[in-house]
């Protein structure tokens, strides 16, 4: 009894059939060579496209952090940036950071213009102009002696403080004042003589 072929030796014999289908339909139809054995380089197949990004700023020297990497100061141009939204972080000393998103074109060259913002301090401190007739009087702010009448003293914290002029031959005058950030408060002050009142008894 003769055996039958194995499910290999069938393979085998339909091998060459198969080829020569393989050819003619490349002979027919030429187009299908490159379908079958043409995979292209890496770089074909992630074709990612790329574009600039020009960064200015006012005042230049800031720099420029682009997707959270430094790339230098302004101004600059950074090249080979994929195409598509950016996060760009400008910096520079005194002024508030510079935050923006930006798109990027492919093949073309974006411009940033950034004007930054000073950081101006938070003034909390205010002035006293102390006048006194007669002038020349010593005055004291919070018991610290700051000078004689006509005389501004600068740089007191915003709030109350307690003021007193003296001068021999009159009576101290004392009180409170209220001192406002950014401002000068003004305080005219007249002296009263000391008078000598002898009694006299008969």
């Amino acid at each position: 009894m003769q055996e039958r072929p194995s499910n290999r030796e069938y393979l085998l014999m339909l091998l060459p059939f198969l080829a020569l289908l393989l050819v003619s339909a490349f002979a027919t139809n030429p187009s299908l060579t490159g379908q079958f054995i043409s995979f292209g380089t890496p770089s074909d197949r992630t074709n990612v496209q790329t574009g600039s990004l020009s960064v200015n700023s006012a005042p230049s020297g800031a720099i420029a952090y682009l997707d959270n990497v430094f790339k230098g100061t302004t101004p600059l141009t950074i090249t080979g940036v994929s195409a598509g939204y950016h996060s760009v972080k400008l910096t520079k000393s005194g002024y508030y950071d510079y935050l923006a998103n930006v798109y990027v074109p492919p093949k073309r060259t974006a411009v940033l213009n950034a004007i930054l913002t000073p950081i101006i301090p938070i003034n909390n401190t205010g002035s006293l102009f102390v006048s006194s007739t007669p002038s020349a009087a010593p005055l004291f702010v919070d018991n610290v002696f700051k000078g004689l009448t006509p005389i501004t003293v600068s740089g007191l914290s915003a709030g109350s403080h307690s003021v007193k002029v003296s001068k021999t031959g009159y009576f101290d005058f004392v009180t409170t004042v209220s001192i406002s950030a950014g401002l000068t408060t003004t305080l005219s002050v007249v002296l009263t003589p000391i008078t000598n009142q002898t009694n006299a008894t008969f």
